[in-house]
């Protein structure tokens, strides 16, 4: 009988001993305290003892922490679109000055299902926030991205002024 590594993973077996079975009591959560059942935790994390729950909530809150870390660098402090002034952080998002953001996200994706914001604001982290990127409202971006510039800047260069109510 051939084991897999996936049922060994979790059990309590003393060198000798056959295979009991994958382990069904329940854990404790170290972060929440609460007792949930095995399948309740990630496979690969058992010896954290984090169920998914934390561990998603803790996940979230680094991305969040990431981004707002990275959106005060790439806007020099000031927490705000480079062409409109948008300062929610929610709306914000890193652009690639000379273009290329999606086959560079392509590149980054590598196969992986997790591609885009997340991996993207990894990669600048470990490539110590390299230049050639500003910081855009997903509007700007994107007309950026279709049209080539956005209606702000056609608006500033023809000396229109736009009140917003």
């Amino acid at each position: 009988m051939k084991i897999s590594r996936g049922e060994i993973i979790g059990s309590k077996r003393k060198r000798g001993q056959r295979f009991a079975g994958p382990r069904t009591d329940p854990m404790q959560c170290t972060e929440c305290g609460q007792v949930k059942p095995l399948m309740a935790f990630l496979k690969c994390r058992t010896s954290s003892r984090r169920c998914k729950t934390c561990w998603a909530h803790s996940s979230r809150i680094k991305r969040a922490f990431l981004k707002s870390a990275l959106i005060a660098h790439y806007s020099n402090g000031t927490n705000a679109c480079a062409c409109c002034g948008e300062g929610h952080l929610v709306f914000l998002a890193i652009d690639h000055i000379a273009g290329g953001g999606n086959k560079h996200f392509k590149e980054l994706e590598n196969g992986d299902a997790q591609s885009g914001g997340s991996r993207f604001y990894d990669w600048l982290r470990k490539n110590e926030c390299p230049v050639g990127y500003r910081v855009l409202c997903f509007n700007c971006n994107w007309a950026i991205g279709q049209n080539g510039t956005c209606p702000h800047q056609s608006a500033k260069d023809l000396g229109e002024v736009r009140v917003h109510s």
